[in-house]
């Protein structure tokens, strides 16, 4: 019998293989309410490996913005260090074997615009996984 996998379970074992390989002690999961969920993911210098960014709520875009800090960002106050969108489609974005190095912390906002200072509602939904390593 064969089986059909979902991209989207796809893109979640790639990484998982992924993080394994570069040593990743941290994987993180959130799903978002709708607004701009400004949350600390890592609250200690990183190396962020893998991002994954699904917008299940679909509707309207949404854009993942990290910071490098060690406390919750401001959303709309300061500049993100790397954006990933995520499109209404549901469609993943993102990608696994990075090495962005956070010398603070890594923290992040979610908002319904691109603009670095926008701060616009994203809508409810968006399933974030980041993968991390203390180094």
């Amino acid at each position: 019998m064969t089986k059909v996998v979902s991209l989207a379970l796809a893109c979640a074992l790639v990484a998982t293989v992924y993080g394994a390989a570069l040593g990743q002690s941290a994987p993180r999961h959130w799903i978002t309410g709708a607004g701009t969920n400004s949350t600390l993911a890592f609250g200690a210098r990183a190396t962020l490996g893998s991002v994954f960014v699904t917008n299940a709520g679909g509707g309207a875009p949404a854009y993942l913005k990290l910071y490098d800090t060690a406390t919750a960002p401001t959303c709309g106050a300061g500049t993100p260090v790397w954006t990933v969108p995520s499109f209404a489609s549901g469609t993943p974005a993102g990608g696994a074997a990075l090495a962005l190095i956070f010398a603070s912390g890594v923290g992040f906002c979610v908002t319904g615009g691109v603009a670095d200072l926008d701060t616009s509602p994203a809508p409810a939904g968006v399933v974030i996984d980041l993968g991390f390593s203390g180094r």
